[in-house]
């Protein structure tokens, strides 16, 4: 299931703000960022960009606490605060100007908006889905630039400059050849001083407007389908729970009551800046909702046979689809083959029905 795109929908639903704020970015190195020791990717980290497009600008401030927790907040050249969202485990909320906050249940998923360049960039490039463009600099920090590949012609590429860190320090989105939004860091914070992230208390959406649910379960509540799986515990995580999952419907099919639902049992696991989600779920109709647009391959797993390997800059996935119609999902921010490895050890499980 593609939960990126559940997230982003829900922000278009609640909080109509000027997302795209246009941009036209020329090069400069922006602000001076501080140099930072170290190569390890951050548990936290506090980013400031600088948002230009089409003469019209603005900022936006990213905090981030992984793997869960994410701070966004939208200010318009002023310096007034436009919109702001927070995202933690199964939840997104979002509040735009002069409104209350709004609180959408999610699927479980990576912090919103934090991509993992150091786990999957050197993957996606040799798939082709990604095209170094050299090295650069921004604030005297040092990055690589790379492009997005295999999009249609009139869409919009997205490129961006990754510091050794594997933080984003420019993105710039190009349409037909004309640059159309740049967001360039002006400020950077890392471990003890970055803030705490407080997501307010908020009225959940109406599950007549499109919500989804998520229910805290007991390890001993299986999922209730033909087939049950169980991952041996992973070295090094830490069982975070076992949640039953409705995501959202939002957008026009939330109005549609044919349209197919979709059920999920998500066993929770984290390790420092990293999560594994077991995915076990099935559909009331159709093929399992997995993103089609991610980069895929075929892969084969010694005890379960025949599976996909599916990864973008936020996470990667092994799906499996079973005999019974149902599908099972490992994902996480650890590398392909450490992934590979965790699903090969999936036990079927013994279930009293």
């Amino acid at each position: 299931m593609n939960l990126r795109l559940l997230v982003l929908t829900a922000v278009v639903v609640i909080v109509v703000v000027g997302w795209f704020l246009a941009t036209d970015g020329g090069d400069g190195d922006g602000d001076q960022l501080p140099a930072i020791a170290g190569d390890a990717a951050p548990l936290s980290y506090r980013m400031v960009y600088e948002v230009d497009a089409d003469g019209t600008a603005s900022t936006e401030e990213h905090v981030v606490h992984r793997p869960f927790d994410a701070y966004i907040a939208q200010r318009d050249d002023a310096g007034q605060l436009v919109s702001e969202q927070w995202s933690t485990l199964g939840a997104l909320v979002t509040r735009s100007k002069g409104a209350p906050a709004v609180r959408v249940d999610t699927p479980i998923a990576p912090a919103a908006d934090d991509l993992r360049p150091d786990l999957f960039d050197a993957r996606l490039t040799e798939a082709g889905r990604l095209v170094p463009e050299g090295a650069s600099e921004i604030g005297g920090r040092p990055c690589r630039r790379s492009s997005e590949a295999g999009v249609t012609p009139d869409a919009v590429v997205t490129t961006r400059c990754i510091d050794e860190l594997g933080l984003v320090l420019e993105e710039r989105w190009t349409q037909q050849g004309e640059v159309v939004r740049v967001l360039r860091a002006v400020e950077l914070q890392l471990g003890e001083d970055v803030p705490d992230i407080d997501v307010p208390d908020a009225e959940p959406l109406g599950a007549e407007m499109g919500n989804g649910a998520v229910t805290t379960l007991g390890t001993d509540e299986h999922p209730p389908f033909a087939e049950a799986f169980e991952l041996p515990a992973p070295d090094g995580f830490t069982f975070v729970g076992r949640y039953a999952v409705v995501p959202p419907r939002l957008g026009p099919a939330s109005t549609d009551l044919h349209a197919p639902r979709v059920a999920l049992y998500t066993d929770v696991w984290r390790r420092g800046a990293d999560l594994l989600l077991l995915d076990q779920g099935a559909t009331t109709s159709g093929p399992p909702p997995f993103d089609e647009r991610s980069p895929s391959e075929e892969v084969e797993l010694a005890r379960l046979g025949t599976a996909e390997l599916a990864l973008d800059l936020r996470i990667a996935e092994v799906r499996l689809t079973r005999p019974d119609g149902g599908f099972v999902r490992l994902a996480g921010t650890v590398a392909p083959d450490e992934l590979l490895r965790l699903a090969g050890s999936l036990d079927l499980l013994e279930v009293a029905r």
